[in-house]
């Protein structure tokens, strides 16, 4: 009788751990209960108890399935201490977009540009934009005009972001529209020289092909006073 009663109270079906609910008890694995479960995805999977208890198996993981937690349900104060990096993100994007004394402010919110009334909390902010894939990584628009808001905004490395300004060239090359920058480093010409020469108005294969001459910088010799040509007689 104990032990049916202690086989009940130890009953997770209905049960909700993440984005997995608990279905039905399907066995034993390595001493442990094997519970089947259902995804929010709509997929099933199998999952020990102590596994679901300690917060291990939250998600099916079929096709990289994975649990993101809700962070608006969570007190901002916290959320500030367990996420840094993206605290500060978020500080920054509010000082450019806000702060009238920030050293950028004239190329965010001295030109128009916004943050959607739903990121004034942090923890909405990290709701919609999810934990960065590493602390090195920015928040960047996809539309450099555009505001910050769920849908133009997304995380990238300052590598990525530097291919993504108002003065990024796009051009035909090759019926393809492509970034000038990746054509220079392929033929090897430094940005500045290309950029020079298109703004003279160099086609863009001369500008792009043509070798780089270099100059030596002519000095004159200076006599000196021990030459015996330079003594009168």
């Amino acid at each position: 009788m104990s032990h049916r009663r202690r086989a009940r109270a130890a009953s997770l079906v209905g049960q909700t751990f993440g984005n997995l609910t608990v279905l039905r008890r399907e066995g034993i694995s390595r001493r442990y209960a094997l519970w089947r479960c259902r995804c929010t995805c709509g997929a099933e999977c199998l999952a020990r108890s102590d596994k679901l208890r300690k917060g291990l198996k939250k998600s099916c993981g079929i096709n990289g399935h994975r649990w993101q937690q809700d962070f608006s349900k969570f007190p901002q104060q916290g959320l500030s201490t367990k996420h840094p990096s993206e605290y500060r993100s978020w500080e920054s994007m509010r000082s450019r977009c806000l702060d009238k004394k920030y050293a950028h402010y004239k190329h965010y919110g001295g030109r128009g540009i916004t943050i959607t009334p739903a990121w004034d909390s942090f923890a909405t902010f990290l709701a919609d934009m999810g934990p960065k894939p590493a602390s090195e990584y920015t928040i960047e628009r996809n539309d450099v005009n555009g505001n910050y808001e769920p849908g133009n905004c997304r995380w990238i490395t300052r590598t990525e972001q530097s291919r993504n300004t108002r003065r990024t060239i796009y051009i035909q090359h090759e019926g393809e529209q492509v970034l000038l920058m990746d054509l220079v480093e392929s033929y090897g010409v430094t940005r500045g020289i290309a950029y020079a020469r298109l703004k003279m108005g160099w086609p863009l294969d001369r500008a792009l092909m043509e070798p780089v001459k270099h100059y030596k910088k002519k000095t004159k010799k200076r006599k000196s006073k021990l030459d015996p040509r330079n003594t009168s007689s």
